[in-house]
C-alpha cells in the first residue's frame, strides 16, 4: 500500500474480477479512506467507508456523499 502513486484512486478486484473496494491515499502514500462496494454489510449498508490507515481507525460510515458517489459510479 505504501508504494501507491499520488493522485490516483485504486480499486481492488476479487477472483471474479468484480471490484471489491476502492482506496484513497494521502501525500505520504498511506491509505486514508476505503470504500467497500462488495462483501458483507457494515453499519447497515453494503456501500460503506472506512477512514484511516488502519481499517476503522477513524470510524466506519454508511452510504456515500457527493463526489464519492460519482466516483464509485465511474469506477464501477
Amino acid at each position: 500500500m505504501e508504494i501507491m502513486v499520488l493522485g490516483r484512486v485504486y480499486a481492488t478486484v476479487d477472483k471474479f474480477n468484480d471490484i471489491k473496494y476502492i482506496t484513497f491515499h494521502d501525500v505520504q502514500r498511506e491509505r486514508v479512506r476505503q470504500i467497500d462496494v462488495k462483501g458483507r454489510t457494515h453499519v447497515g449498508a453494503l456501500l460503506h467507508t472506512y477512514n484511516g490507515y488502519e481499517h476503522d481507525e477513524y470510524g466506519i460510515y454508511s452510504g456515500l456523499y457527493g463526489k464519492e458517489e460519482k466516483l464509485v459510479n465511474n469506477v464501477l
